[in-house]
C-alpha cells in the first residue's frame, strides 16, 4: 500500500531555516488511501505512545502524476 522513499538519512539544509533531525518520506497511490492512513485505528493508536515521546511535523504533499510513455 505504501513505501518508504527516504527515511533517517543525512539532511542538508540549501536554504531557509528549518532544521528538521530526521525526515521520512512514504509514497502512497494515491491522496484518498494517504488520508485513510492518517486517520486509521492503528496510526491513532501509535499517536498516543508517540505524544509522549516525541514532536513532529506531518505534511501531505499531491505527487507529480506519472508520465505518459
Amino acid at each position: 500500500m505504501a513505501g518508504a522513499l527516504a527515511r533517517g538519512g543525512d539532511i542538508e539544509v540549501l536554504e531557509g531555516s528549518w532544521q528538521p533531525r530526521t525526515i521520512i518520506i512514504v509514497e502512497f497511490p494515491d491522496t484518498e488511501r494517504a488520508l485513510a492512513w492518517y486517520r486509521s485505528p492503528e496510526y491513532a493508536a501509535g499517536l498516543e505512545v508517540r505524544d509522549m515521546a516525541l514532536s513532529r511535523n506531518l505534511i501531505l504533499v499531491d505527487g507529480v502524476p506519472p508520465q505518459s510513455p
